[in-house]
């Protein structure tokens, strides 16, 4: 990862009438481990919640970074910190054009990292873009933005995975794979980070191969198996209820594709209302994330 000693600041002219943000020693070390710890294929949360309190989350376990954003004296270094979320982060990463400072109370992005890397079976150079939903809480809300990079991890979960590291048992992955073959409706539900997406792609290994699969989603979380003809569909979160775009509207889209299964990325509030109307509606199969206590 190669960090620029100085970045354009945002909107600076291209003949360079304006001058670059230079970072010092400290904050180009930060930015490297923020950055790396992005792009950590067993990541799934990354955390700035100030200058110097940097956190990565590997396995349900945060651990603080020995680095932060500092000034030569050692204090924190609050302009620095705010330039690498505003001019790496967000205006290279995401396509968000709002900024920290520029009034808004919070921002929510898509980050997106286009990254080159080797098949470790046959060694080809492969397309793997790691992605994570941020989400910024700005000042004057708080003193120093505080960022959560909720992110999936690039390393793939199966069920075998699953009970080797004690997340279920033999038995429950028994039942849930009997669920998923009997066609059963299913809801995961649980707080951030609690594994329902994870556990949702593990089942579905075990989808029948060449299943007609509607995969509904607000933005493209989850990875199903190739063998299956799956049908992406996208939904807005902020549709009205019923109304174009919402949830209803996409799932009523596939009621004449001969669908075998339906499977939705999570949900919130009304949401669960239209889904519950589209697990009645006669396809089998349904699965469901709803961030959920």
């Amino acid at each position: 990862i190669k960090i620029a000693e100085s970045v354009p600041l945002y909107g600076t002219q291209e003949d360079g009438s304006e001058k670059g943000y230079k970072f010092n020693q400290s904050a180009r070390e930060a930015i490297h481990a923020s950055v790396e710890a992005l792009l950590d294929h067993n990541s799934t949360e990354v955390l700035l919640v100030a200058p110097d309190d940097i956190a990565i989350k590997t396995g349900g376990e945060i651990k603080d970074l020995p680095v932060g954003f500092r000034k030569e004296n050692g204090r924190s270094d609050l302009d620095s910190y705010h330039h690498f979320l505003n001019e790496i982060i967000l205006a290279q990463f995401t396509e968000s054009k709002q900024r920290i400072g520029d009034g808004s109370a919070d921002i929510e992005a898509d980050f997106i990292a286009e990254i080159d890397e080797q098949d470790e079976t046959t060694g080809e150079v492969v397309f793997a873009p790691a992605r994570a939903r941020v989400h910024m809480l700005c000042p004057p809300f708080t003193e120093a933005a505080v960022v959560t990079f909720a992110k999936k991890a690039r390393v793939g979960y199966t069920l075998d995975r699953m009970i080797a590291n004690g997340t279920l048992t033999p038995g429950m992955a028994n039942l849930l794979v009997a669920a998923i073959q009997a066609g059963l409706t299913i809801v995961f539900s649980g707080g951030t980070g609690s594994g329902k997406t994870t556990t949702l792609q593990a089942l579905g290994q075990f989808f029948p191969q060449g299943e007609r699969v509607a995969l509904i989603e607000d933005r493209q979380e989850i990875i199903l198996p190739k063998a299956l003809r799956i049908i992406p569909l996208s939904f807005d979160r902020n549709a009205p209820l019923g109304g174009f775009g919402s949830l209803a509207w996409a799932v009523n889209a596939t009621t004449r594709m001969r669908i075998q299964r339906v499977v939705v990325g999570e949900t919130i509030g009304s949401g669960f209302a239209e889904f519950c109307n589209v697990a009645n509606s006669g396809v089998e199969g349904c699965m469901l994330t709803i961030h959920a206590n």
